[in-house]
């Protein structure tokens, strides 16, 4: 202990002051050996001891402190405070208090001391206030830096656009921001301590069903066969939003889980301008395509009309034979037509995705083919053998393929040759694209057009961005959106004069079931078949195939009709053995509802649903909706004989 005024031992020196003076050199030395910093003050205020450990902290010499007082070195925001508490430590001997101030240091700045204040005036080896001082600098800085980070943090929780949540591992809310009050209609007061199942109510966007847990729902959510899964979120007053939807766990420093935080995207506004832009990709690729399609079908019904010219000529001269040749040839062409129908069909689908196993080279082909209708430029594929199936939305990918082939033809006007190759490849644990890790197929598309240049190659998948005079540049980035759902890639490859190949990853499906029943065979059987069908021309022409392959055939122009019929017929101990049901009826009802009502008739009716959309949801799911089977327009007597004894003949 250090006598800053140099007092000790000038009192006389009696037998007791000498014990004092004693006691007080031993607390002297056991305070100088110690680290504690301490301070002995008078009534005033003023230094009378201090402990080296004072001066080593604050950086000022121990003669500094001579002739000073404690309040010199207080700021002076924390002077009141410790003013007020002198007072009330002299009312009484040994009477402590407890303090926390700045206290100033020979740099300038300040210390954060914890200070204990006791009244030891009384005692005779002391003699003043003792103040014991606890540096907290460090821990205030921490503190402070940690309250600061906390005030950074919910202000970019409360302006940023994603809702978050967190909870406790029980599931109760703790904190919401701005953006998750405005989704969910609730407030932060309101949320508070309630389970997080009450708050934020989510269901699945396409069957409108709630998820019982939000927190497993977010926790687990990731690509779906490459599509985003998103997710609807209901609010209070029960306006919906889609959202995408991810969580993760809070753990402390054991690694123990203590919560949870649950990010919520508001993705409406992104998910409508997508589905435009991708609807008006379509209108665009239409379009251009519609003067080949328009070529191609006058193509075969050229070759229609003509063949039944000669038909009657035949038959009315009583050459059967050559007749029957001419007719031969009217079906291939309407094959062909119903071909070109059908890839219409596929490549202008709307709607959800409908991924399901493909072998993808007769898509391609078929896309190929029907992009290049009534153009000069001509194809070759190479490595059709062995290629794997891919999981695939078979309408976007066919949105794709064509979209290539429109931008190969559009860089080769006077004609060319388009290359198509197939490469089955594995991705490694390391690869040099951005795909997982698994099995791909690769194709490519090689023109013989004017490429692109170094400049622009970069932009060329980027929305909106053309080189083309009357091209609203959605084309390659919708590319671009739809692989990259899927779970694939583009790439490209280009040089002015040199052409340009684009590279297509599809990820290979793990299913490998596919039909190559052969549907050429005529199948002949008997029983009643009542047909449902507003199209006068389609009854009488299955009613004749029918009759023609030995069965009853009945008619009704649409559900109500169909379902009076049956229930009649039923009555008198003669139902329908199938029924032919068309899924759409204008005006009135069609198969889906009359089937219902049907079944509540007979629950062991059997139904095969026909419709000229074969990408319609009741078709490609038909047993969903209580069907035996299904059957798409335009049919012939093979394929209706066909699927007619697998219904009849399937327990």
């Amino acid at each position: 202990m250090i006598d800053v005024n140099n007092k000790m031992g000038q009192t006389p020196g009696t037998k007791k002051q000498k014990q004092i003076n004693e006691n007080a050199q031993s607390l002297r030395l056991l305070i100088e050996k110690s680290s504690g910093i301490m301070s002995i003050n008078d009534t005033k205020g003023n230094f009378v001891y201090l402990s080296p450990s004072l001066a080593k902290v604050t950086g000022f010499s121990c003669d500094t402190f001579k002739n000073t007082n404690l309040y010199d070195y207080i700021h002076p925001d924390d002077l009141p405070k410790i003013k007020k508490i002198f007072p009330n430590i002299l009312e009484s001997p040994e009477k402590e208090a407890s303090i926390t101030v700045r206290f100033r240091n020979k740099s300038g700045g300040w210390n954060d001391f914890d200070v204990s204040i006791k009244n030891f005036i009384d005692v005779s080896c002391i003699g003043g206030i003792l103040m014991n001082y606890r540096d907290v600098t460090e821990r205030r800085a921490f503190e402070n830096k940690l309250t600061s980070e906390k005030e950074k943090l919910v202000v970019t929780l409360k302006n940023i656009g994603e809702g978050v949540v967190t909870t406790d591992i029980n599931g109760r809310i703790i904190l919401m921001n701005s953006a998750a009050e405005e989704l969910t209609g609730y407030t932060q007061e309101d949320a508070k301590g309630k389970n997080v199942d009450d708050i934020v109510n989510i269901a699945d966007e396409k069957t409108g069903k709630r998820y019982e847990s939000v927190i497993d729902k977010a926790l687990t959510s990731r690509l779906v066969n490459g599509y985003e899964s998103h997710t609807i979120l209901i609010s209070k007053n029960g306006e919906s939003r889609i959202i995408s939807d991810s969580g993760a766990y809070i753990k402390d420093k054991y690694n123990n889980i203590t919560g949870t935080v649950l990010v919520f995207r508001d993705i409406t506004d992104k998910v409508a301008i997508e589905r435009e832009i991708f609807k008006n990709d379509k209108i665009e690729s239409i379009s251009l395509l519609a003067g080949g399609l328009a070529h191609d079908f006058n193509n075969i019904l050229t070759v229609i009309l003509g063949n039944i010219s000669l038909a009657k000529m035949y038959i009315k001269t009583g050459k059967k034979d050559n007749a029957i040749d001419r007719l031969t040839d009217v079906e291939k062409a309407l094959n062909q037509a119903r071909k070109l129908t059908k890839q219409l069909l596929t490549f202008a689908k709307g709607g959800a995705p409908v991924i399901k196993p493909v072998l993808i080279t007769s898509l391609v082909r078929d896309t190929v083919s029907f992009a290049l209708s009534g153009s000069k430029i001509k194809y070759e594929i190479i490595g059709e053998d062995d290629v794997w199936p891919v999981d695939i939305d078979e309408g976007q990918i066919s949105q794709v393929i064509n979209n290539l082939i429109i931008n190969a033809k559009q860089a080769m006007p006077d004609g060319g040759l388009i290359t198509i190759k197939y490469e089955n490849i594995v991705v490694g644990k390391k690869p040099s694209l951005p795909l997982k890790t698994g099995r791909y197929v690769k194709i490519s598309f090689k023109d013989t057009g004017c490429g692109i240049s170094s400049e622009i190659i970069q932009r060329i998948f980027d929305p909106y961005f053309t080189t083309k005079a009357n091209g609203n540049g959605l084309g390659l980035s919708m590319c671009y959106s739809i692989l990259k759902k899927h779970g694939g890639y583009i790439t490209v490859k280009s040089a002015l004069g040199k052409g340009s190949t684009f590279f297509i990853y599809l990820p290979v499906s793990k299913q490998k079931t596919f039909d190559t029943q052969n549907d050429q065979q005529v199948l002949r059987g008997e029983g009643r078949i009542l047909i449902m069908d507003d199209n006068e021309s389609i009854r009488d022409t299955a009613g004749r195939i029918l009759v023609s392959l030995g069965y009853e055939a009945y008619f009704a122009k649409d559900g109500d009709e169909a379902v009076k019929l049956y229930s009649n017929m039923k009555e008198k101990g003669q139902a329908p053995d199938v029924i032919l049901m068309d899924l759409t009826i204008p005006g009135g009802t069609g198969g889906t509802e009359a089937l219902k009502r049907i079944t509540a008739i007979n629950p062991e009716v059997k139904a095969i649903i026909t419709s000229g959309y074969p990408n319609d949801p009741v078709i490609t799911d038909y047993k969903k909706y209580g069907f035996k089977g299904a059957i798409v327009k335009p049919f012939n007597a093979s394929e209706l004989s066909i699927i007619l004894h697998n219904v009849m003949n399937r327990q």
